[in-house]
């Protein structure tokens, strides 16, 4: 050791320590030492001496120096828009990057405002490891160290990164201690609770997908053929509206803000003609595909990793044309399905998966005449407009089905998103930022509510049975801020549980008072999944014994997402705490979905 000390170099002591640097420099974003910091520790120091192997120090130094302020620079944009780290698997949405900017552009200057301090400290920070390199690194590995180097980092990284169920186990039950850890409700919180570098290493992982334990395909089998035939078909064969309400809540929940007329007067009055459920969405903020994935297939997200989006990483072959989807039933029973997004066939990847689904047409309409928009996005008007236009002209021998989003109430939400508002606040003990943050979310809500209300009456005057099924999809990222009381009491059970909780509504211009009975006394609370199960097993057309067997879980399991489960008496649990048979059919959910949905 005293030898090491004697012959230690200002050269050896950059080359030894660089690669600490970058990561300290990576881990000033969330600093939190913990065991996986070894991790990232023999990550760093791999991926250094690799690049050093075959280049030089300075080299790796300067490209890892680069590649690092890359990453924080990115990671903190991401998170000034809507509070959440950059991750690996963000890269999946590199094909939606002109709808990101154009989603972002209004508050892109802001944003590099107020980070632009940090840009700067950041470049210091990097560039000194870049210059400190070039002056103080001329340290050279011989011919026998470049290939020791080589042949030891490689090794590391493949063992690491290559998927294997045992090593990939053993990492994360050591390292990360998933087996022991409680709930981690974001992705900003699995940062601060691992350190960001260790937390990209982690979520990598964490997205892998493996047999569930004790997996068999034959007795999943058999489970899936063991289901009841749902006797109350009251829905028929009805028309179908979906409307797929982007970020909608019902706001008129906040104590804190009142305005000058309700907020969702039409939604709270149609509760009680139709069916109302509260349900559990699988996002916060964003992601809505996520949402949509669920209500279309009767899967749940609870089985991937926080940031996994099926639509970019599953459906990647012609095989998914045989996975199972409410879109593939209806079509199978004579639907004529259409699906009309208000964005381009790149985002989320969906113009691609739309084509394994049974789907007689798609019409994306990524942009609009600035008449048709209501602040920054499509107006709900127009929205409803489309749908009472298709609803005229649809095919006269076949029912349709009709999937629609709204996109008014996206985000950004600032005071001066509307040039003229319907609404105002009356009082408010919010701060004046918050407030027009609101107040532009409210106007949006305001208009959901209204044209809801509108197509409501329309489908009264049709002849044919239609249904409408309107559902929030998540809730806005606004609703994290800490004043907000509605999701800051003193249970954070029931806070975690109103952070995810949206809720739907189904509306008929014909009798459903015996599904109405059943909603209001026994059937409370049902998940996007278990949706569009609700509304197949309700009607007269033939079913797969797969959505019989998911609709069936509908009375141990209500609703669920990752973090926090709910059941028909309403009682909440931690989803990674339950017991008996909510455990038991949470787990036997997983081994169904690996096989209808993996393999």
């Amino acid at each position: 050791m005293k030898k090491f000390f004697k012959n230690l170099t200002m050269d050896k002591i950059v080359v030894y320590f660089t690669p600490l640097m970058l990561l300290l420099g990576i881990d000033t974003l969330f600093i939190m030492p913990n065991l996986s910091t070894i991790i990232s520790i023999i990550i760093i120091y791999s991926i250094y001496y690799l690049i050093s192997s075959i280049s030089s120090n300075k080299i790796a130094a300067t490209l890892l120096s680069i590649l690092s302020f890359m990453l924080v620079i990115v990671c903190k944009f991401k998170y000034a828009f809507i509070e959440e780290p950059f991750f690996i698997t963000d890269l999946l949405y590199s094909s939606d990057l002109s709808e990101i900017l154009e989603l972002v552009k209004s508050q892109f200057l802001v944003k590099f405002i107020t980070l632009f301090p940090l840009i700067v400290i950041y470049i210091m920070l990097f560039g000194g490891i870049i210059v400190m390199n070039l002056h103080h690194n001329n340290y050279k590995l011989n011919i026998k160290k470049r290939i020791i180097s080589f042949v030891l980092s490689i090794s590391i990284l493949l063992v690491l990164f290559i998927p294997n169920q045992k090593v990939d186990n053993f990492i994360m039950n050591t390292f990360y201690r998933v087996n022991t850890r409680k709930a981690i409700t974001s992705n900003r919180n699995y940062c601060w609770k691992y350190g960001y570098f260790s937390s990209l290493y982690g979520n990598i992982l964490e997205s892998r997908i493996f047999a569930p334990e004790g997996y068999n395909k034959v007795e999943i089998d058999k489970i899936v053929k063991q289901n009841e035939e749902e006797k109350d078909k009251s829905l028929g064969k009805p028309n179908i509206i979906v409307i797929f309400s982007e970020s909608f809540m019902d706001i008129d929940l906040l104590d804190e803000i009142e305005f000058d007329k309700p907020i969702t007067k039409n939604f709270n009055e149609l509760k009680k003609e139709g069916l109302f459920f509260n349900m559990i969405s699988p996002s916060f903020g964003g992601t809505s595909a996520n949402v949509e994935f669920e209500f279309l297939t009767g899967s749940t997200l609870n089985y991937f990793s926080s940031s996994y989006v099926p639509y970019m990483s599953l459906y990647n072959n012609p095989d998914y044309q045989e996975t199972p989807s409410i879109l593939n039933e209806l079509s199978d029973n004579g639907y004529y399905v259409k699906l009309v997004p208000f964005s381009s066939n790149l985002l989320f990847d969906c113009g691609k998966v739309y084509k394994l689904m049974k789907i007689d047409e798609v019409e994306f309409i990524p942009k609009v005449e600035k008449k048709y928009k209501k602040g920054t996005y499509v107006s709900e008007e127009y929205v409803a407009d489309k749908i009472i236009d298709n609803l005229k002209n649809k095919p006269k021998d076949k029912p349709l089905f009709y999937m629609t989003m709204t996109m008014e109430t996206h985000m950004p939400y600032s005071g001066d998103k509307y040039k003229e508002y319907d609404i105002d606040i009356k009082k408010s003990k919010f701060s004046k930022n918050l407030n027009g943050k609101i107040k532009s979310y409210a106007q949006g809500v305001y208009d959901a509510d209204k044209q809801l209300g509108r197509l409501y009456e329309y489908i009264k005057t049709l002849d044919e049975p239609t249904i409408i099924v309107f559902y929030g999809d998540h809730l806005p990222h606004i609703m994290s801020d800490k004043s907000i009381k509605y999701f800051n009491t003193n249970d954070k059970l029931k806070n975690l549980y109103r952070k995810y909780n949206t809720q739907s509504l189904i509306l008929a211009n014909f009798d459903i008072s015996s599904l109405k009975e059943e909603n209001e006394n026994e059937l409370k609370y049902l998940g996007p999944d278990l949706l569009g199960a609700y509304i197949i097993n309700h009607m007269d057309i033939e079913v797969s014994d797969y959505f019989k067997w998911i609709y069936g879980t509908r009375n141990i399991i209500g609703a669920s997402n990752r973090y926090v489960s709910i059941n028909q008496d309403g009682k909440l649990f931690y989803t990674n705490q339950l017991k008996d048979d909510m455990k038991d059919i949470y787990e036997t959910r997983k081994k169904v979905q690996y096989k209808y949905l993996i393999k």
